[in-house]
């Protein structure tokens, strides 16, 4: 069991666990139970509690999340803390500081690599380069207890693209080659100056 699966296991307290990291009526949490693997449902989308509790993420998704989990093609529970903070940081900048980092932003500054047996991906800084975002641990955490999501839990949709709700697949290819051509968009060139400056 997970150091935080007893936060939300009874019906109290999932609800105070909605109240505190406010979570709409209309986005509909189910505990998986444990030792699930998080795949098989489509009408539903798998993140863990951890990503919740540690991570930052909210619902609905903010726009920057969704496009990254669609553009990677990574399953919710397949990246970790860390890199949710990383992406959850990189939004609540661009409103008070004016301006409109995004994803392509992101990987000009990180890569994304995996643990040794590929369950988890994450967010690295690339040699030379400065992180967006300070302070995250050291240590990255990882966690299997999950919720099912269903509702109104994303905000925003990229053209051609969805989030992935198959743990079991990884990017593909061809996802790659297409995210590497949007990172030299002219949304890149555009913010080019802020980081070599």
């Amino acid at each position: 069991m997970g150091k935080f699966r007893f936060l939300v296991d009874t019906p109290a307290a999932l609800a105070a666990f909605r109240e505190e990291y406010g979570i709409p009526a209309d986005v509909h949490l189910e505990l998986a139970e444990e030792e699930t693997t998080p795949w098989g449902r489509s009408e539903q989308c798998p993140f863990t509690v951890l990503s919740i509790i540690e991570g930052g993420l909210r619902f609905p998704l903010n726009p920057l999340i969704t496009e990254f989990l669609c553009r990677t093609g990574l399953a919710p529970t397949r990246v970790s803390t860390n890199t949710y903070r990383i992406v959850n940081g990189v939004h609540e900048l661009n409103n008070p500081l004016g301006i409109n980092l995004g994803l392509a932003e992101i990987l000009r500054q990180y890569t994304l690599g995996h643990t040794g047996d590929g369950r988890a991906y994450h967010l690295k800084i690339r040699p030379g380069k400065e992180k967006i975002v300070t302070g995250t641990p050291d240590k990255d955490l990882h966690n299997d207890d999950f919720f099912w999501v269903s509702g109104n839990y994303e905000t925003a949709e990229v053209p051609g693209w969805f989030i992935n709700k198959n743990f079991g697949s990884t990017c593909k290819l061809f996802k790659l080659a297409r995210l590497a051509y949007f990172l030299h968009s002219s949304v890149l060139n555009h913010f080019y100056c802020f980081f070599c400056n």
